[in-house]
């Protein structure tokens, strides 16, 4: 599964919103729906063990095997 769709899944199932995720996790709401969508592959390391602690779903797989897919974006 890709690191936005697993973001998006994780967040719906716990009942946040992408403003409400964004506020926990300290970054922008915009920020959440670029990782969402796919805009954005490749979130600062501390936003993805952020993440992964509010959602409860590891995420570091994803976003290695994306970086591996598309290295330098």
């Amino acid at each position: 599964m890709d690191l936005g769709k697993k973001i998006k899944e994780a967040r719906i199932a716990k009942g946040l919103s992408q403003a409400a995720l964004a506020k926990l996790v300290g970054c922008h709401n915009d920020s959440i729906f670029h990782w969402e969508k796919g805009k954005v592959n490749n979130p600062l390391p501390i936003y993805i063990e952020k993440l992964e602690a509010v959602l409860g779903v590891p995420l570091k797989e994803e976003r290695d095997e994306m970086e591996k897919d598309n290295p330098g974006s």
